[in-house]
């Protein structure tokens, strides 16, 4: 069990922290955390883990929580959910839009040079719709590669007991990591 106010490795049966006497222990298993007998899912505890009250207090509090969490852990847990959400909102999004927009441009193509591949209706129709369609799935993806050149970062967090994206521009990234580093190496 890791306690997460000094981040001290504790004996699996401890109720209390042997370093700090803190309770705020957590076990971590696969696809589980587990505190105080209770089992929440990994995505609910990072969800949980960006949405603290304030970074500028003597130690960030958690949303519904009184004790203060360790800030390397807090900082550990938000860049991997950075990097995650990011991932799987910004960069697959843009590769999935862009090989359907290549999809429907090739099968717009290949239907234009052998009309005999269409048996009904009239192959224009289809040239013209999935050209279209091509066209809209590829400003998806243009929409999509500019969020990434922008440098934008995008985390999960929960707010009110919902599950929030938001976007960070490059600037506010860079600031919130700048005030997670600092006050971590004062720590």
């Amino acid at each position: 069990m890791i306690c997460l106010t000094c981040l001290h490795e504790n004996d699996s049966l401890a109720k209390t922290c042997a370093v700090c006497g803190s309770d705020f222990l957590i076990e971590e298993t696969k696809n589980f955390i587990m505190r105080g007998g209770r089992k929440i899912p990994k995505s609910q505890w990072t969800e949980k883990m960006c949405a603290y009250r304030d970074i500028r207090k003597p130690g960030p509090i958690l949303k519904g929580e009184t004790k203060p969490i360790n800030l390397l852990y807090l900082q550990g847990m938000l860049l991997k959910n950075i990097r995650k959400q990011t991932i799987l909102r910004l960069i697959l999004p843009a590769v999935c839009f862009f090989g359907v927009s290549a999809v429907f441009c090739l099968g717009a193509l290949l239907v234009r040079n052998q009309p005999n591949l269409i048996s009904v209706g009239s192959s224009e129709n289809v040239v013209i719709f999935s050209f279209f369609a091509s066209g809209l799935t590829f400003l998806f993806s243009l929409g999509f590669l500019t969020m990434i050149l922008l440098k934008m970062k995008v985390y999960v967090s929960s707010y009110r007991g919902k599950r929030r994206y938001r976007r960070l521009s490059a600037k506010a990234y860079q600031e919130m990591t700048e005030a997670l580093m600092d006050k971590g190496g004062k720590n």
